[in-house]
């Protein structure tokens, strides 16, 4: 038996549906079709529909130019283009165009991971639209798309709304309004013309599938661009530590992502919430365990530790430290939260913490802060017994060099808590261990920093004689550019020491190891590191001629950015300002600049320091300067002007970094303010 088929034929003014393979015919009267049609919008119905949404919305579409991309945006409020971040994220300078004529515009709000952004066009003079959440739609409705596909400005398409792929705060609308690149930021109406979506993307490999981010999205950017201008005219932490939010948001490597989220959750706890603190700081450890190099993971938990002990959460920082797997990390993290805990008057926390430090030296080193945070208490006696730990700790390490290095931290803390006597005799075991180091030029280098921490405790004499045996120790290694630079080191400390006199004979050894060295590819080297010396003595006139000796360009550069560094230091801003301008290679004048920027700041000279700030080629070290000039204002008190600041900062882990100090520098000022009244 044949199969059964279905067809429609044609029998006079009827339709006849007819099951062939025997069964009989079904009739359908045209009066029962044209009723079914009836019900259906009319195609005139429709076309007014589309002709009212064009005629409502087209006013408020532009086209989008960023270099070789090219898409488009919709105005959604008073001089302010919503569009997608991947159409202007190659771009270094951005045009809204709207009929033929175009508009600088730049860049005030991104929120890359949804792919919207907010451009701000002073010249342009259009409406904005009405938005409606893309959630109050239905599968099934009329959605009009409205942009500039292929560059084809105000072009109009209909659809229906396919599906709508769920999300708490918007769901993203897939539609079959027909799209084609240029669309990208255009808008997608619903039927009486309100923003439902952002044209985003369609799926090359299918029909009709099509993706607009919803209307929430954009309304959400918005509301956070308003707030930001809100915050700037009266800036107050917490909307500033919003602000950083936001931007750490934009950061797509986890590494940077995690350290502002760290420093985020520092200010949250400087201004008072603790609470938002632990959430920003567990969210900082969950990025930090994302980052896919293990030799970075260990270092961000070991920051994240340490910023959460400054913050006062200790029970937190002794959590990350025990996800810390490189030993020595977690014996560090472990050291400074036992100082912390020190600082913050709990002793015995301090205390237990420092007992769980596996690296002798790092216990040793916590015992030390927690005794002077004794001492500074008052409590001499439990600061001797601790002081006594952390010396049975230093006797616990092998190696010489590392053993001297703590006995000296140690007898240097004995003297800053005011027992010179014990300071003394651990002066002394640290000189004697120092002795022990075979290799003249470790062993030379132990004994200049104890010379050097003996002058820094007020015992000059005992510090002119080690110096000396620092010297003697220096004289007797064989390597002619090893010499030379042990001795440059000793003569440098013995001006920090403000023993000027043995730090220009000492000089005079300098300069005869420098001419025994023969080989000339040594010599500009040679030359860089005597013009730093010259200019840590003070020696300006001295260390620019040297500098002028040097004939290779790259260290000539590297000569004049230390010697404008120093005299930035120093004060001299004009003659440090002189120099950097010398310097041929922008990676050194950069650095030289950022030095001479910070200076200014630090003299209160905000307006000079922005000036120089300016001035920096390389665009990290123009941040880092601008970051430092921020925080400076912020701690004098001028918020306004710290967030005018960081405006000029684009990279979002440079920005979300610079508001969460901002943040937390207005914190304390406040809190600093409050106090004294």
């Amino acid at each position: 038996m044949a199969a059964d088929t279905h067809v429609l034929e044609r029998q006079g003014s009827r339709l006849s549906y007819q099951q062939q393979g025997g069964a009989a015919p079904c009739r359908l009267r045209l009066a029962g079709l044209a009723a079914l049609l009836a019900a259906l919008p009319s195609g005139e119905a429709l076309a007014t529909t589309a002709e009212r949404v064009f005629a409502a919305v087209s006013p408020s579409v532009v086209v989008i130019e960023a270099g070789q991309q090219q898409g488009s945006g919709v105005v959604v409020a008073a001089r302010v283009v919503a569009t997608n971040c991947h159409v202007i994220s190659e771009a270094g300078q951005i045009t809204v165009r709207r009929i033929r004529i175009g508009h600088a515009a730049s860049l005030v709000r991104s929120d890359r991971a949804r792919d919207v952004c907010l451009l701000e066009v002073p010249t342009l003079d259009a409406p904005s639209v009405s938005m409606r959440p893309a959630a109050d739609l239905r599968v099934g409705a009329t959605v009009y798309a409205v942009g500039a596909p292929q560059g084809l400005e105000l072009s109009l398409s209909a659809g229906l709304v396919s599906q709508l792929r769920g999300s708490e705060d918007g769901p993203l609308i897939q539609t079959t309004a027909p799209v084609s690149p240029g669309s990208s930021g255009g808008g997608l109406f619903d039927e009486r013309g309100a923003l439902v979506g952002l044209i985003k993307f369609q799926l090359g490999r299918g029909q009709n599938l099509n993706f607009a981010v919803p209307a929430e999205w954009v309304a959400s950017a918005v509301n956070e661009l308003f707030a930001w201008r809100r915050c700037r005219a009266a800036p107050e932490p917490q909307c500033v530590i919003e602000e950083a939010l936001a931007a750490a948001r934009d950061i797509s490597e986890q590494s940077s992502r995690s350290r502002a989220l760290r420093d985020i959750a520092a200010a949250q706890a400087e201004a008072g919430d603790r609470q938002s603190s632990a959430r920003t700081f567990a969210s900082a450890l969950a990025t930090a365990r994302e980052i896919a190099d293990p030799r970075d993971r260990p270092w961000a938990l070991r920051d994240i530790a340490m910023v959460q002990a400054r913050a006062g959460d200790f029970p937190g920082a002794i959590g990350t430290s025990r996800e810390i797997v490189d030993p020595d990390l977690q014996s560090w993290a472990l050291r400074d939260i036992a100082k912390a805990q020190a600082q913050a008057g709990d002793i015995p926390g301090a205390i237990a913490t420092a007992r769980g430090i596996a690296d002798p030296y790092f216990r040793s080193w916590a015992f030390s802060s927690i005794a002077e945070a004794q001492a500074e208490a008052g409590d001499r006696q439990s600061s001797a017994r601790t002081f006594a730990s952390a010396l049975a700790s230093a006797l616990e390490i092998i190696d010489p060099g590392l053993r001297s290095r703590a006995l000296r931290d140690i007898a240097a803390a004995q003297a800053e808590a005011g027992d010179r006597q014990s300071s003394a005799r651990t002066f002394a075991s640290a000189l004697a261990t120092a002795r022990e180091i075979a290799d003249p030029s470790e062993r030379s280098g132990a004994l200049r920093d104890i010379a050097e921490a003996q002058a820094r405790a007020g015992d000059r004499q005992s510090s002119a004689r080690t110096f000396a045996s620092a010297l003697a120790s220096a004289l007797e290694i064989p390597v002619p550019i090893i010499r030379f630079l042990a001795l440059l080191n000793i003569a440098e400390a013995q001006a920090r020491a403000g023993d000027r006199q043995s730090s220009a004979r000492t000089f005079a050894s300098v300069l005869a190891s420098a001419r025994e060295i023969v080989d000339p590819g040594w010599r500009p080297w040679v030359l860089r590191n005597i013009a730093a010396a010259q200019a840590g003595a003070g020696d300006f006139p001295g260390a620019i001629g040297t500098s002028r000796e040097i004939t290779d360009p790259s260290e000539r550069s590297w000569a004049l950015r230390d010697i404008a560094a120093v005299q930035a230091r120093a004060g001299n801003i004009p003659g440090a300002t002189a120099t950097a301008h010398g310097i041929a290679n922008p990676y050194h004048r950069s650095l030289a600049l950022r030095d001479i920027a910070a200076a200014q700041a630090r003299a209160g000279d905000f307006p000079g320091a922005v000036a120089t700030a300016r001035e920096i080629p390389n665009p990290n070290y123009q941040s880092e300067a601008l970051r430092n000039i921020a925080e400076a204002l912020a701690r004098a008190g001028d918020g306004r002007s710290a967030l005018e600041v960081i405006d000029a900062v684009s990279s979002p882990a440079a920005r979300a970094h610079s508001l969460a100090q901002v943040a937390s520098a207005l914190a304390s000022a406040r809190q600093e303010s409050s106090n004294t009244r």
